[in-house]
């Protein structure tokens, strides 16, 4: 198990450096392989891709009251999961939108005029993979200057993640860890999220990947089947 991990490990480093160079490039995602990106392949080994064609049970399931975003990372290249995902929910008819990580201070500024410009503001739900779950935890910070609430944050193998401010209900982060990767915490994924100091409030959880999708690269955990559909039952759950 552990040479099948650290196998997975140094293919995931391979195509971090393969995303580095398509973003140099131009390109926004890898090629892909029977209609499933590159980067994605390896989660068909033990979880799929993106919800199951029968989430929601196959109707529509209408929440006004709820907003999402989802941040993509670095380069773009390798966090179209957030796509599909904000897609998936819409056509849920949960309203949801898809931005990248360097725009999340524009995504903090929209979230904080929406919310204090309508009579009944939406529950915010915020999504980020890699370096994008670093800057939803940044937003959360923006909105808690703002006096803004925050009902989930899903963190998705964050990078260099901040701790979590205490506006934020409720936070979940997928991610996966690598021992190596604690050479060098404040620059690798695969660290547990935690509360700021003083943050009583926020009920915090580490789902740790390797226990339920071993598969899972940091590269692919983005489209992952187990991430997308609890971050779907989470939000259903919402009063």
């Amino acid at each position: 198990m552990m040479a099948r991990r650290a196998g997975r490990r140094l293919a995931a480093v391979a195509v971090a450096m393969v995303s580095a160079v398509l973003g140099a490039e131009g390109c926004n995602s890898f090629p892909t392989v029977f209609g499933t990106l590159a980067d994605d392949l390896p989660n068909s080994l033990c979880d799929g891709v993106g919800l199951r064609p029968d989430a929601g049970d196959g109707a529509r399931t209408v929440m006004p009251h709820v907003v999402v975003h989802t941040l993509r990372g670095a380069f773009d290249v390798s966090s179209r999961g957030m796509d599909s995902l904000a897609r998936d929910l819409s056509r849920l008819g949960i309203e949801a939108y898809s931005h990248s990580d360097s725009e999340w201070q524009r995504v903090a500024d929209r979230i904080a005029s929406a919310y204090l410009g309508s009579r009944e503001p939406k529950q915010i739900v915020m999504v980020g993979h890699s370096f994008g779950g670093d800057c939803i935890i940044r937003i959360a910070e923006v909105l808690r200057l703002r006096g803004i609430p925050v009902a989930l944050l899903f963190p998705v193998d964050a990078t260099i993640p901040p701790p979590v401010p205490d506006n934020v209900a409720k936070c979940v982060h997928f991610y996966i860890p690598w021992p190596i990767f604690e050479v060098a915490p404040w620059i690798l994924p695969g660290q547990p999220v935690v509360a700021a100091e003083g943050n009583t409030f926020t009920r915090l959880e580490n789902d740790d990947l390797t226990r339920s999708a071993w598969c899972v690269t940091h590269l692919g955990v983005d489209a992952s089947r187990h991430v997308h559909q609890r971050i779907l039952d989470e939000i259903l759950a919402l009063p």
